[in-house]
């Protein structure tokens, strides 16, 4: 499950950064006050999590 969090998370604060073009760190701390993770798997040996970013964060209008 760990590995499963982990990859979301990063993936999820890889792409804020690629979008705002912004510092790592400062992705992370952003993503730790708006991200939310949901476990969407637990029961076979495949775990999955979500990582859900609100809208408003990546509007690139």
């Amino acid at each position: 499950m760990g590995n499963a969090i982990i990859e979301a998370l990063k993936t999820a604060v890889d792409y804020i950064q690629k979008v705002l073009n912004v510092s790592w760190a400062e992705t992370y701390l952003m993503a730790s006050q708006v991200m939310d993770l949901n476990i969407s798997q637990i029961v076979n040996p495949m775990k999955t999590v979500r990582a859900s970013i609100p809208k408003y964060i990546c509007n690139i209008d």
